[in-house]
């Protein structure tokens, strides 16, 4: 009987690439040995493969099934944080605000993404989940920004991407984190499939990689060895809170303990 592949990657379709892997650990492999052929991607990791790209303003609407228009909304956020930003007097701009409300919990339309695919792989383990795979994601930037380009020249909605400039968000920095931001009631994969229908190139605008949701701790004491984990990554109280959570909760997560 065959064995099953390490690795095994199905063709391009509308834009989209699906890796399946045996177990986390190939995707170090995937990354070093494959990935590398692939530049100028950013990565999203989610608990859940069978969650879609949707932000959470989206569902929010869906949710409330009330009317909410982005520019209302983030204006409620301004008024409400008034003299709430430790007295700063920056000026932000638009995708600056809406990256800090991302920050504090505010249903906006972006969706987080960081440059590296480790810190990405953390995110998509470090959450308890019943779903059979975990799954990162890779979209391609550039690709992005082009049709960003033509769509502005057309006057059409685009799919955005930006780093914000504000310094009021730490875990930001420390995550090499950056923001794709969607137009209403736009789906990431979906948009990406409907973009590039019947594209027949070998080149993948989004890649999901498909990782069983098995060895977990195994995971994360991996990461945490290569300091990849919730105190480098939220340099603050909560980041504090749930690394000391997770040095109790797994066994050898710190094998040096308090030293």
């Amino acid at each position: 009987m065959a064995k099953r592949p390490k690795i095994s990657k199905e063709e391009p379709i509308n834009g989209v690439m699906v890796i399946r892997l045996q177990n986390w650990k190939y995707f170090y492999r995937f990354v070093t040995q494959e990935l590398v052929n692939f530049p100028g991607y950013c990565f999203r990791g989610q608990s859940n493969s069978e969650w879609k790209l949707e932000n959470t303003l989206d569902r929010l609407r869906k949710k409330s099934k009330v009317l909410i228009r982005e520019e209302y909304h983030l204006d409620a956020f301004k008024y409400a944080a008034r003299g709430r930003r430790n007295g700063s007097l920056n000026e932000l701009s638009e995708n600056d605000w809406w990256s800090l409300g991302q920050h504090y919990g505010l249903a906006t339309p972006l969706l987080d993404f960081t440059r590296s695919p480790y810190v990405a792989l953390y995110f998509a383990f470090s959450e308890e989940s019943s779903a059979d795979y975990r799954a990162v994601y890779a979209v391609h930037m550039s690709t992005l920004l082009d049709l960003k380009k033509h769509a502005k020249e057309k006057e059409e909605k685009f799919v955005d991407i930006f780093t914000p400039l504000t310094e009021e968000n730490h875990r930001l920095i420390n995550q090499a984190g950056l923001f794709v931001r969607l137009p209403p009631e736009t789906i990431l994969d979906e948009w990406v499939q409907k973009k590039f229908s019947g594209d027949r190139s070998k080149e993948a605008v989004l890649i999901k990689m498909l990782i069983p949701n098995r060895m977990v701790e195994e995971c994360l004491i991996h990461l945490n060895r290569s300091n990849i984990n919730h105190l480098t990554l939220f340099p603050d109280l909560m980041g504090a809170s749930e690394h000391a959570n997770m040095q109790s909760a797994i066994n050898k997560y710190d094998t040096l303990g308090l030293i």
